[in-house]
């Protein structure tokens, strides 16, 4: 409600709607219509927004990169040397890889890796290569 429509509506009180029924009652559609020409313009205003974030979403890669590729089989390989588990610290700091990247690479290899909390100390996560679970 802008301030002009709160002035509007507070200046209409029960005894001028009493006394001039008509005018209160024009008065009360006139801001009911600029309430609904605000309402229709944010309708418009978050259907464009989300058409950009659709469009956003769309230009994403949802492919991993070069680099991210080249880490995974690079983390891979180094749960494979290491029975397939290994504390998510240790391996980080193997592949001398800051914490932000490392955990980018995990993300996008939740079908290749699982991450849990180690049993013994919850702080600490343990990254298992899931085809190691079964052998």
């Amino acid at each position: 409600m802008s301030q002009n429509d709160i002035d509007i509506a507070s200046a209409i009180n029960l005894a001028d709607v009493a006394a001039h029924p008509a005018e209160a009652m024009a008065a009360m559609i006139e801001v009911m219509k600029r309430q609904g020409a605000e309402i229709e313009s944010l309708q418009d205003n978050q259907a464009i927004l989300f058409r950009l974030l659709a469009k956003l979403k769309a230009q994403v890669s949802p492919e991993p990169t070069e680099a991210q590729a080249d880490r995974a089989m690079i983390l891979k390989a180094l749960l494979a040397a290491n029975q397939g588990k290994m504390f998510a610290k240790d391996a980080r700091q193997k592949m001398r890889i800051p914490k932000a990247t490392f955990s980018r690479l995990l993300a996008h290899m939740k079908a290749d890796i699982e991450v849990r909390e180690f049993h013994a100390d919850r702080r600490r996560d343990l990254i298992i290569l899931k085809s190691s679970e079964n052998g």
